[in-house]
């Protein structure tokens, strides 16, 4: 199977071109998602992966197309068959299927008859990945807590002062109240914790995993960048702020998924891969870590995890 399964392939699809990405020859292309049309603009196909480029002077496609369907068993004959017929009428020099759940005996036999290399991924033994044994995936996660806001704003009327604290009284440190005047999305008190925090990155340098350091900020703000709070005056502007908090790390290492192996059926491993997912700015990103057993090299790749696959 593959590291991961998304259901409609495009796992699959992004480390299929990311591993044939790496071993292609100077010169040549990797693009997913290929869309041919007709001259009128017209969709006629989409194919999964295209490899493009140059021999000399001639040019040369190669086709991937790729398979990933847990629940229907080994990828069958008629599938090979529609390759067959895609090559031929879009004038692919050379077609590739790839699947992670194998080929059936037909399948294997039309496909060599008709000249369709045939990759798989398989799941590999603990002893083949002894590449694996020495490496360990190990998370550091920033912490920001914060324990108190206080706030001033410039006219110290008692009618704005009580207008102020009505708007923000029974609020939690997470409700976004503070609109800034550039526009854009109102923010929390934490909220602009974590950006202070962000402006000063050595106040990270000295903190140690497990152990929270407490820290005071008082952020000022000017005539052209400043927050503003809506009350029933309207709105009033802020002349600071006052925020204490801990700031903390968090170590964890990350579990990997089987072993799998990306390789010519029966034939030698190609890449071996191991996928983890790890949140990077709120969002779950899936990683995962190549390794090419010819020359040794590892590469790492990244896609967030509910979205399109990126590059890497």
């Amino acid at each position: 199977m593959a590291p991961r399964s998304s259901g409609d392939g495009k796992d699959l699809e992004h480390l299929v071109a990311t591993i044939e990405g790496l071993l292609i020859p100077f010169g040549f292309s990797v693009t997913r998602n290929v869309r041919e049309r007709d001259e009128d603009g017209v969709p006629l196909a989409e194919f999964d992966i295209a490899i493009t480029g140059k021999l000399g002077s001639l040019p040369v496609s190669c086709l991937i197309e790729c398979r990933d369907r847990p629940s229907e068993g080994p990828a069958p004959a008629a599938w090979i068959e529609q390759l067959v017929g895609r090559r031929s009428r879009f004038n692919w020099n050379q077609v590739m299927a790839v699947s992670t759940t194998g080929f059936t005996k037909a399948a294997r036999r039309y496909a060599q008859e008709a000249e369709i290399e045939l990759r798989e991924f398989v799941e590999v033994e603990p002893s083949v990945s002894d590449w694996l044994s020495a490496l360990r995936i190990r998370r550091t996660e920033r912490q920001h807590r914060l324990s108190t806001a206080q706030v001033s704003f410039a006219p110290q009327d008692t009618e704005h002062q009580a207008a102020l604290n009505n708007a923000l009284s029974n609020q939690s440190l997470k409700a976004r109240v503070f609109r800034p005047s550039r526009g854009g999305t109102i923010l929390s008190a934490l909220d602009l914790f974590v950006r202070s925090v962000k402006e000063y990155p050595e106040l990270f340098v000295d903190v140690v995993p497990g152990q929270p350091k407490t820290v005071k900020l008082d952020v000022g703000f000017t005539e052209e960048s400043h927050v503003v709070v809506d009350t029933a005056l309207g709105p009033i502007r802020l002349g600071s702020i006052h925020l204490e908090g801990t700031l903390g790390l968090v170590e964890s290492d990350e579990s990997f998924s089987p072993v799998t192996e990306y390789r010519p059926v029966d034939g030698v491993s190609v890449a071996q891969a191991v996928g983890f997912t790890i949140p990077i700015q709120g969002e779950p990103v899936t990683m995962h870590l190549l390794h090419f057993p010819e020359t040794g090299a590892l590469h790492l790749t990244a896609q967030p995890t509910k979205n399109e696959p990126t590059a890497e």
